[in-house]
């Protein structure tokens, strides 16, 4: 969990080594996110209208492949449309577009090493992956076909988690449920 107004960062010990991996590359995310583009989490910066449009564009075309067959949406991302919502249909809008924000990495994190799996996600949903491939991975540095092991093998980035606290501010903490 990454609580943007306070700048913490929670991850729980408990789950499966995919699960586990899945959600800290999420919430990493997060936090790469909010650092990068100083927008709330968003995946651009707030000046850039052209890319908060083409985002707005993924989303809905996401969204509409969910709400067109929820039971074969993958699960990583039905979530974002089956647990974020709110009656301020804003605060909804901006809760999904945040949590999707992050389930690229997610996702690639949560099936590191099945690579048809996420060949076929890739192929599912080529507008998200798009979206990575055109902005956010030039934003990072991050060269097309990158996967998390090759990230972690060569930043450590696993290690690294408590120095992130010192160097952004964020207050990092593994805990036991």
């Amino acid at each position: 969990l990454f609580i943007l107004t306070h700048n913490k960062l929670y991850i729980a010990r408990d789950a499966s080594d995919k699960a586990r991996n899945g959600t800290i590359a999420h919430e990493m995310a997060h936090c790469a996110l909010k650092i990068v583009y100083k927008n709330k989490c968003l995946p651009y910066d707030e000046t850039d209208l052209e890319r908060k449009n083409e985002w707005k564009k993924v989303v809905k075309k996401i969204k509409d492949m969910y709400e067109a067959d929820p039971n074969n949406t993958e699960p990583i991302i039905a979530n974002v449309f089956q647990f974020y919502k709110n009656e301020d249909k804003d605060e909804e809008e901006y809760l999904q577009e945040v949590e999707l924000a992050v389930r690229v990495p997610h996702m690639l994190a949560h099936y590191q090493g099945n690579m048809e799996k996420i060949k076929r996600l890739k192929e599912k949903y080529a507008p998200l992956f798009k979206f990575y491939d055109d902005f956010i991975n030039d934003d990072f540095g991050i060269e097309n076909g990158t996967v998390l092991r090759e990230l972690n093998d060569e930043f450590k980035l696993l290690e690294k988690v408590q120095k992130f606290k010192d160097i952004y501010d964020i207050n990092v903490k593994i805990i036991n449920p």
